[in-house]
């Protein structure tokens, strides 16, 4: 005997869309926990609910595929930015495509965007301890700093205090703040880990020189920066094009810089390979430059070039210039610093 569905209509059918939309609706807050990010029990969730199950290798795999990740990567931000909106559009409560989309419009300066894409994806899984640090350090960037505090500050307490990602990032919150001391026993317990990662090892010498060790902060910038300098890619072609001869390449490289003065970031480079031939009066004559004297990184470079000729109150002026430059900027968009999946 065939089912008869007509039976079923206005009132009882009425009842159950009510009452679907009460379950819908229901908010359970999560325990405990100062990010504000209740779990909301909703259609987005259903429809993200298999990549909400993914472990943090493969959803962050998922999102370096992603192609405006892609573009990031290879520098083409006009491209990656048009792009994400395009994917945002087409799967809106697609969990990596939330969180890649949310990545790229940090990477390229739409903070405001970033972070609703990346609270978006939050809600859609806020017991994912990668996407809660995912979204602190989006607030980091976007120099909402106390509430960068508390979302890192909430996973640091939930037995992850181990995991130097969290040591890092909430170093960086709290140099940001002005609260240094705070900032350099966070950043000394992820050096105890990774005590070969320069990143680290530059924001606790910041700490230190603020912290009143002036000369000491100074000689660790400098001895890091000598141990760890890699050659980027622009200047190993020129070392490449000049049959491995890196005076020859040097040369190539400033007759480059003449041709495009205002390049920044190969002037920077020119730069730091000037330094690592000890050319340090070379390095002194292309800082010079009035394009880069707002920018910290040529006030660190003036300090380790000063700090070499052994002219160490000059070379201390422009490490101190350089931190406030530093503090006065945006944090940059960093992640992963060193292993997001120690603890994680």
């Amino acid at each position: 005997m065939a089912i008869q569905l007509t039976k079923f209509k206005a009132p009882l059918l009425a009842e159950f869309f009510i009452a679907l939309t009460f379950i819908v609706l229901f908010i359970i807050t999560l325990p405990k926990d100062d990010t504000k990010v209740p779990l909301i029990i909703t259609p987005f969730s259903i429809l993200a609910g298999r990549e909400t199950k993914l472990n943090n290798v493969e959803l962050f795999n998922k999102i370096n595929n992603m192609a405006c990740v892609k573009l990031v990567q290879e520098n083409q931000l006009i491209n990656a930015n048009d792009l994400a909106y395009k994917t945002i559009q087409a799967n809106p409560y697609d969990l990596k495509t939330l969180l890649s989309a949310g990545q790229v419009f940090m990477e390229v300066g739409n903070q405001p965007k970033g972070i609703e894409l990346l609270y978006k994806a939050l809600k859609l899984a806020p017991n994912n301890n990668y996407i809660k640090f995912y979204y602190g350090e989006g607030l980091l960037v976007s120099g909402d700093y106390l509430d960068s505090l508390k979302v890192l500050n909430n996973l640091y307490v939930r037995n992850l205090c181990l995991d130097p990602n969290l040591e890092i990032e909430i170093g960086r919150v709290y140099l940001f703040l002005k609260q240094y001391d705070e900032a350099y026993t966070h950043l000394e317990k992820a050096i105890a880990k990774y005590p070969n990662n320069a990143a680290i090892n530059y924001l606790s010498a910041m700490c230190l020189a603020k912290i009143g060790s002036n000369e000491e902060a100074l000689s660790d910038f400098v001895k890091n920066y000598k141990t760890y300098y890699v050659f980027p890619d622009t200047v190993l072609r020129f070392i490449k094009g000049n049959n491995g001869v890196k005076e020859d390449a040097l040369k190539s490289l400033i007759n480059n810089l003449e041709e495009s003065p205002q390049d920044i970031q190969l002037r920077i480079e020119t730069i730091n390979f000037a330094l690592y031939l000890e050319n340090y009066s070379l390095a002194l004559k292309l800082l010079g430059n009035q394009e880069i004297q707002k920018i910290s990184e040529a006030s660190f470079l003036y300090a380790i070039t000063y700090a070499e000729l052994n002219q160490k109150d000059i070379a201390i002026k422009y490490f101190n210039k350089g931190i406030n430059q530093y503090l006065n900027t945006r944090p940059k968009w960093n992640l992963p610093c060193v292993s997001i999946f120690d603890n994680f």
